[in-house]
């Protein structure tokens, strides 16, 4: 979806999901993903307004995978 918001030049929409994916990861103890989407966060909100390489966008996604996997295997689900 932040992904779509940028495509789509909605940076404010961008910007309160990735501030919401870094509150929500912070709270589940996944730093890197809560790291890195401060860090995208932060570039979006403040000038220059820089845009996420796609590069960087999938570094955010491989983040928040493997947050996932673990959130899942430490629960015992599959």
């Amino acid at each position: 979806r932040i992904r779509a918001f940028l495509d789509s030049g909605d940076q404010r929409q961008a910007v309160s999901r990735l501030h919401r994916l870094k509150g929500a990861a912070a709270m589940l103890a996944c730093r890197r993903t809560s790291v890195l989407a401060g860090k995208l966060e932060h570039r979006l909100r403040h000038p220059p307004h820089h845009q996420p390489t796609a590069e960087e966008l999938a570094g955010l996604d491989a983040a928040l995978t493997a947050a996932c996997e673990a959130l899942l295997a430490a629960s015992g689900s599959s």
